[in-house]
């Protein structure tokens, strides 16, 4: 009697394995179809992208690569032109590049005078508008002229633009 029920505990062992085989390979081929897809070189591509416009880091150093690049390319665009000269064009190079490699050792600063600059310019079109805006009171109507159009109210209504 103990060889039957020992051969029986044997055959539900395998069996026991049988399946536990079958569901690790079903476990298997799901994860290498998972990896083939993150592969694919559209998926790489937005990953990559997701990484980037997560990493603020990576953001402001590529921002600053960005803006040294344009800026040298500009100014040796500025300084040759449109000349077909050989010693101007590697002159234009040089400048280009040192230009570039300024502009992004002095990115911070730059990004700080730039603030200040636009701050500048926010702040005298505001000055503008509000130099620029009349009020005239009609008979039971007060119109607002400025430079974006006309308002008409019967009730009087204080703006105020910072």
């Amino acid at each position: 009697m103990k060889k039957k029920s020992e051969i029986e505990a044997l055959r539900e062992a395998i069996a026991q394995l049988e399946i536990r085989q079958k569901q690790e390979l079903l476990d298997l081929k799901t994860q290498f179809t998972l990896t083939q897809d993150s592969f694919k070189s559209m998926n790489l591509i937005k990953s990559t992208f997701k990484d980037i416009s997560t990493s603020p880091d990576l953001r402001n150093m590529i921002l600053n690569n960005t803006i040294a690049l344009t800026t040298g390319y500009l100014s040796k665009r500025i300084l040759v032109g449109s000349s077909h000269n050989i010693f101007k064009k590697a002159i234009g190079t040089f400048v280009e590049f040192t230009v570039a490699k300024l502009t992004l050792n002095q990115a911070g600063k730059m990004v700080n005078v730039g603030k200040k600059v636009l701050n500048y310019f926010i702040n005298a079109r505001r000055k503008s508008l509000r130099l620029n805006t009349n009020i005239q009171e009609n008979d039971d109507t007060f119109e607002v002229s400025t430079p974006l159009g006309k308002i008409q109210s019967k009730e009087v209504v204080v703006l105020r633009i910072e």
